[in-house]
């Protein structure tokens, strides 16, 4: 499963903000071409100077359709309040008008050096620090964020699975290849460090649990860079290109785990606003391995839930009880997705309640019936 978590830094407007939105996830005409018809979300800040896109400088109208892409899940990351915001007041103004517009996001990412970001060592911000001016993690989990980004990056494609330190391997870049894979593998012995900042790389996680000031609790996420040249030197609209080529994309698919790819595709645009025809290609590459069932291709927030909803299922002793299969959900927002093979048809029960959307077919290999929860795609809200 794949995610492409594109922070909006330096999108140049609106227009294109939605245009490359517009291309990702429908099969509309774009700048870019005709869409690929893929699902992924997109991230928003509120208080950025002027000529930036966020939520504060849009036009009424604008907002409107912000908010009906956060409602959809096409925004489904804060990425934080802003450079500009820098008080506790900031952050609740801002989750204020997203309450108030039943706007719901349950992702937070950190930006580049923001006041309010959550992290003080690498992101350099006060969001955790209680008494500073931008102290606000306690207002984010009482508004509903409960997935934080407060940046790790691994050059490694394909977390919750083994270590590859081939996939990082490039011929036609080995200098950059070799320096990658020994960052990475650097950060994997600094991590049995007790208190590095490194301890998401010893065991390639997705996620993992994160107790901030006065025991506030959220799951904390990584993000991954497979970009030949090193993290950072390809996070942009041009660089997407290599970091979706043949290889990765085949690393992915042979190798299983959940991926976050970390990106800026607002960054690195044709002078139109368009995508750069090499990462319009690689774009229809990806949809070419999703049509094939080969990736699964998903937004940041519904990957997050998918993996948690995985977690929270197998570590349930489930038991057929004649031909009905009970599980508990526990504080997972959905088990859409999640799949039970099972040697007779069976009805499934979520929280002792009957689940009236299960795809049901037989798995010829083994014979057994595979009883999967529907997966819903989110819905294009735009015209």
């Amino acid at each position: 499963m794949l995610a492409i978590c594109s922070d909006l830094d330096e999108t140049p407007d609106w227009d294109t903000y939605v245009d490359t939105a517009r291309f990702l996830n429908t099969t509309h005409s774009t700048r870019s071409g005709s869409g690929v018809g893929l699902e992924v979300g997109n991230t928003i800040y509120f208080n950025m100077a002027d000529g930036e896109v966020s939520y504060w400088n849009l036009s009424v109208p604008q907002r409107l359709d912000c908010q009906s892409l956060i409602r959809s899940g096409h925004i489904d990351c804060i990425h934080s309040f802003g450079d500009l915001a820098l008080h506790r007041t900031d952050a609740e103004r801002a989750l204020t008008e997203l309450a108030d517009n039943d706007c719901w996001i349950r992702s937070w990412i950190d930006h580049a050096r923001a006041p309010t970001n959550i992290d003080n060592d690498l992101m350099q911000g006060n969001g955790n620090t209680p008494g500073h001016d931008a102290y606000h993690v306690d207002l984010l989990t009482h508004y509903g964020v409960e997935f934080i980004w407060i940046g790790r990056v691994t050059s490694c494609i394909g977390q919750n699975t083994h270590y590859r330190v081939g996939s990082q391997w490039r011929r036609d870049v080995a200098g950059a290849s070799l320096l990658r894979i020994t960052k990475d593998l650097a950060k994997k012995i600094l991590s049995r460090v007790p208190g590095t900042r490194f301890g998401m790389h010893a065991s390639n996680r997705l996620t993992r649990a994160a107790r901030l000031s006065n025991s506030i609790e959220f799951t904390e996420f990584m993000r991954c860079d497979p970009h030949p040249q090193g993290i950072s030197q390809g996070d942009n609209a041009t660089g997407i290109a290599d970091v979706l080529s043949q290889e990765n994309l085949d690393s992915v698919a042979s190798g299983g785990g959940f991926t976050i790819i970390y990106t800026h595709l607002g960054k690195r645009l044709q002078e139109n606003g368009a995508l750069p025809e090499h990462s319009v290609a690689a774009f229809k590459r990806l949809k070419t391995y999703v049509s094939s069932k080969q990736i699964f291709v998903t937004s940041t927030q519904r990957l997050l839930d998918y993996e948690q909803a995985f977690q929270v299922v197998a570590n349930q002793d489930l038991v057929v009880d004649g031909y009905s299969l009970d599980i508990r959900r526990g504080s997972t927002a959905s088990l859409e997705g999640i799949t039970f093979s099972v040697d007779r048809e069976v009805e499934i029960r979520v929280d002792g309640d009957i689940c009236n959307s299960v795809e049901r077919i037989v798995d010829e290999a083994s014979g057994k019936i595979l009883h999967t929860i529907a997966w819903n795609p989110l819905q294009w809200p735009l015209s």
